[in-house]
């Protein structure tokens, strides 16, 4: 059967025809959406020595594509820019005024980047506003962003959207990390090309530091901890050729990357047949696995997903609607009420960000992005629990029109664990502090220390435990501070705070 592509659903009269409008574009991996921009209206640009803005939201893909437009001698109409590029220009809106054509790729990132990136409402905004220019928005997980450009904006699009269609020869989900570490071994043992997906940066380099010799690390160029062990020769050989190709100096057959390649980039290799996902957004997981483009009969993917528990889900919630409480509380009040509320600078996070003014003095906005980005997941996330007991799964097999699953190991004491590291990790990442016997109680419910079917709350008995349990790097510490609530100073002298050992220094 062969696949429909952008090219057939839009011609190049349409385009010619195209007003000032936002054209959305909805299709999946593989279906030429950005060759439509690169041969069809590119053609019609030139005739009308107009330019087009390219909008890509990682550098790896930016890389691939501005090699592609200089081989074709394109560059003079298409100019190949990151959403983080335009969101460091101070005059945004005078330079985008060049362009007559603004094109979004994989536009999800204004509402998927959102959770740590509260610049993309800088962006988003200014494409929107950009009437003089006709603006195309494109991916394959558009969903979210099409309902807040809808919903919330109250913004009109011109849509076209094609079916999308999955290519997989067979879905498996597993439960441990465990398994992610046999994956590897066997993918080694079996000369078998993969692609493992990894959230973390720091998981998917300790995995890469044990397979050294068969595999390729990669992550984001932002992340200073750990990108100094990427090889940007072999990525930039990978993403040049579209593949592991040993007669090209890789001899490697595993990439280990995070999501900083999770959207745009071809791997067009017909050996590669296995891809890993441990990636916890649904949509970020669809692009992932749309990084394998289907060649012919002959060729098949067989993905691997890792699990999320209802209990994680549950954890998922409750974080998301105490950001969303948050956001409603500045909505709601003044910014003087809403510091004596969120004392902490740990709680001006990303969905409450500082912005400079024209005067260059400060004031908190809401991240309206990330803000629309937690209801939805929450929703979705509560559609996964109302489907019973393996609801991740049932979600991700309804999302991707799968007939049917199977899980590669079974579930052990040590899921359990997994779920607390998670847990650790949410307390870390977002440097929460515990004041008060309240604010340690979900904390001390996830380590579960019983006597006498009672929980026990002493800091060392909670630290003897995670030492137990082999969660060794992580250690709950206890100091004094000070902190104003409802206008008044209070000391603390027994606050909580969860530490990663080896960051311990950064006290």
């Amino acid at each position: 059967m062969i696949k429909k592509r952008v090219t057939d659903l839009i011609t190049i009269d349409m385009v010619r025809a195209w007003n000032n409008n936002i054209y959305t574009i909805t299709a999946g991996t593989g279906t030429g959406k950005s060759y439509f921009i690169k041969n069809i209206v590119y053609l019609v640009a030139e005739e009308k020595f107009e330019k087009i803005l390219f909008l890509v939201h990682r550098v790896n893909c930016r890389n691939q594509f501005l090699d592609e437009i200089n081989k074709d001698k394109k560059a003079d109409t298409i100019i190949i820019r990151t959403y983080q590029y335009l969101e460091q220009i101070n005059d945004i809106d005078n330079y985008l005024k060049q362009f007559n054509y603004i094109v979004s790729d994989e536009f999800h990132y204004w509402i998927s980047d959102a959770a740590f990136n509260p610049k993309t409402e800088i962006s988003f905004n200014a494409i929107l506003n950009a009437n003089h220019a006709k603006r195309i928005f494109m991916s394959a997980t558009s969903n979210n962003m099409s309902r807040f450009i809808h919903g919330y904006k109250k913004v009109d699009t011109i849509d076209y959207e094609l079916g999308i269609e999955y290519n997989f020869n067979d879905i498996s989900f597993f439960h441990n990390d465990k398994t992610i570490a046999r994956l590897i071994q066997t993918f080694i043992r079996n000369k078998q090309k993969a692609i493992f997906f990894i959230q973390s940066a720091e998981k998917g380099y300790n995995l890469y530091k044990q397979y050294k010799e068969n595999c390729i690390f990669n992550c984001s160029k932002n992340n200073n901890e750990y990108y100094q062990y990427v090889d940007e020769k072999k990525i930039e050989t990978i993403l040049n050729n579209e593949g592991f190709k040993q007669e090209n100096g890789i001899k490697e057959n595993i990439l280990i990357t995070t999501t900083c390649l999770d959207a745009g980039v071809n791997i067009i290799d017909t050996d590669l047949h296995y891809i890993v996902c441990d990636i916890k957004d649904y949509d970020t997981l669809i692009q992932c696995i749309g990084r394998k483009r289907i060649q012919d009969n002959e060729d098949y993917l067989n993905v691997y997903i890792k699990n999320i528990s209802n209990q994680q889900i549950g954890g998922l919630i409750t974080r998301n609607k105490k950001k969303v409480e948050q956001a409603r509380y500045l909505k709601n009040h003044t910014i003087k009420e809403y510091l004596q509320e969120y004392t902490r600078q740990s709680d001006i996070n990303n969905i409450v960000y500082n912005d400079i003014l024209e005067d260059n003095n400060c004031t908190l906005k809401v991240n309206e992005l990330m803000y629309i980005k937690n209801l939805m997941d929450i929703f979705q996330f509560e559609v996964m629990l109302n489907k019973g007991k393996l609801g991740y799964c049932e979600f991700i097999k309804e999302l991707l029109k799968l007939k049917s699953y199977k899980f590669i190991d079974a579930k052990d004491n040590n899921s359990n664990d997994e779920e607390l590291i998670d847990f650790l990790n949410y307390y870390v990442d977002n440097d929460i502090v515990m004041l008060t016997r309240d604010d340690r109680k979900e904390l001390i419910e996830k380590i579960n220390v019983k006597s006498n079917g009672k929980l026990l709350k002493g800091i060392n008995i909670l630290n003897g435990a995670l030492k137990e349990r082999g969660i060794n790097n992580y250690i709950i510490i206890e100091f004094e501070t000070t902190r104003r609530v409802n206008g008044k100073k209070n000391k603390y002298k027994n606050a909580w705070k969860v530490m990663q050992i080896n960051k311990c220094n950064n006290l």
